[in-house]
């Protein structure tokens, strides 16, 4: 047997395939009608088509008012590799990320806030643009959301672009893999994730996919019903290197997050992968 995949150290962990196989799950069935809507503590699920019919059947309206604000960094929302902002790594696989803004939204401070401190909205704003994809909404539909997407700063504001965030947007779908990518298989798991609501600190359920693609490639999701649907993922990895992740939706803050992460081995002799745990990587704001 050998490993479909060698672990490496970069960011969560650079994941280098190295082993070939056939498939033996596919991405693609039907999806069900169940209508599932944003949970106070979130859901988990066993199946990748549980997962598929779930967020597939959620309306878009669901756990979103006009004016929310939906904040999501890193590479897959233009932003700054997250990597970049990595303050310190030990081997106990614990990082600090410093995001380095502070700003005022309807009275309330987010980001790094020293409150022994002033801040320059005006500076600090560039800040939130350059690192990510910084939303709010417009209108709202069981299937549509119409926003407003910050694209730069003018004085102490933000400039906005219009945008629309629908069952078209590309990582929607492949969060759920709805293109049906060829996989060898899909690994579903329990994911932590501590979020800040209001003053409170909550743990929240959710599940980390991960999807083992039969060019060799893995990409991973965490998932939460605590969410709505345009705040999903709340992480999201590329061979194991976090390349995008939300930081606040509406009044929900994220802090951190932890996952198990896991490598396929493959028998020769039965021609069938197995799943290994290949260790806990967690992040924390």
């Amino acid at each position: 047997m050998k490993n479909f995949g060698k672990l490496l150290t970069l960011g969560f962990m650079v994941l280098s395939i190295v082993s070939c196989g056939k498939d033996n799950d596919s991405g693609g069935s039907s999806v069900s009608s169940t209508t599932s809507t944003v949970s106070s503590t979130g859901v988990n699920y066993k199946t990748y088509e549980e997962i598929k019919s779930a967020y597939s059947g959620m309306s878009f309206a669901s756990g979103v008012q006009e004016n929310m604000v939906v904040y999501h960094i890193g590479s897959d929302y233009g932003g700054s590799s997250i990597t970049n902002n990595i303050q310190d790594f030990d081997f106990s696989d614990l990082f600090d990320f410093n995001f380095d803004f502070c700003m005022n939204i309807n009275g309330n401070l987010k980001g790094d806030c020293d409150s022994n401190q002033g801040y320059n909205q005006g500076t600090q704003l560039s800040g939130v643009v350059s690192r990510g994809e910084y939303k709010v909404v417009k209108t709202l539909s069981k299937d549509s959301i119409s926003l407003d997407i910050a694209s730069g700063v003018y004085g102490q504001g933000f400039e906005f672009d219009p945008g629309t965030y629908n069952r078209n947007d590309a990582i929607y779908k492949e969060m759920l893999n709805l293109e049906g990518k060829s996989v060898v298989k899909v690994v579903i798991s329990e994911a932590q994730i501590t979020i800040l609501e209001g003053t409170t600190t909550k743990q929240i359920k959710a599940d980390y996919v991960e999807y083992f693609y039969s060019d060799y490639s893995l990409k991973g999701f965490v998932l939460s019903t605590a969410f709505p649907v345009m705040a999903n993922p709340i992480a999201n990895t590329k061979n194991n290197d976090l390349t995008g992740v939300l930081s606040f939706s509406g009044n929900k803050t994220v802090q951190s997050i932890s996952v198990n992460i896991h490598d396929l081995q493959y028998d020769y002799m039965t021609n069938t992968y197995k799943t290994i745990a290949a260790g806990t990587r967690s992040i924390r704001f």
